[in-house]
């Protein structure tokens, strides 16, 4: 029938971030695992789990199957991977998973994209990493190879200082080695526009050559 039925719970490390954009932060792949990217406030180095230092945490979660919850399949950092997503004092900003991929950047004075490979879900990794200056907001597939990036420049000579209004066209073709390819700076200091904040206020259109 239609409608919705509880299937259950689960919980993991971190927040999202508290603008439209969030849901960007988790889906669900094709085999029903939940891949969610979060932001680690509480960043600490007295804890033996490396996932506590890290300003960012990725974690796929699956549903158990008798008991109506949703457990843990892997996270990121962990033993085999311990190295940090991001620097300390980084934050998230924007984030997009799709197909066997999780793309987030972060941000203090320059902009680390990074590419995490989900094929194999109960051990995933960072293939790619990278740092430009600046940061994207928001993360908008163009096609299966180009990602757009919208956000702000930065001076990371100045610690980061923020500039003008940011586009960044990503080659993400090879997971490896993502590169911005192309970008468009408009404005200085203090310019803003929605699509920072809200997905809606871009729209893409296919043009045939």
């Amino acid at each position: 029938g239609k409608g919705f039925s509880y299937r259950g719970s689960g919980a993991f490390f971190g927040g999202l971030n508290w603008n439209e954009l969030s849901t960007f932060q988790f889906d669900e792949d094709q085999r029903g695992n939940l891949r969610v990217v979060t932001y680690n406030m509480a960043q600490t180095t007295k804890h033996p789990d490396p996932i506590t230092r890290s300003p960012v945490i990725l974690s796929l979660l699956a549903e158990h199957l008798s008991n109506k919850q949703l457990v843990t399949v892997s996270r990121l950092p962990n033993a085999k991977y311990p190295k940090p997503l991001g620097k300390p004092g980084e934050r998230l900003y924007g984030a997009r998973l799709f197909n066997d991929y999780a793309y987030f950047v972060t941000f203090r004075n320059t902009d680390p994209l990074y590419v995490v490979d989900l094929r194999n879900p109960s051990d995933p990794k960072v293939t790619g990493e990278l740092v430009i200056p600046g940061f994207s907001d928001y993360l908008h597939p163009v096609t299966p190879t180009l990602l757009l990036g919208v956000g702000k420049a930065a001076d990371a000579q100045a610690g980061g200082a923020q500039q003008g209004w940011k586009l960044s066209l990503f080659d993400i073709s090879n997971p490896n080695r993502p590169q911005e390819i192309d970008k468009v700076q408009l404005g200085s200091a203090g310019s803003d526009s929605p699509a920072n904040r809200n997905h809606h206020a871009i729209t893409s259109l296919a043009i045939n050559n």
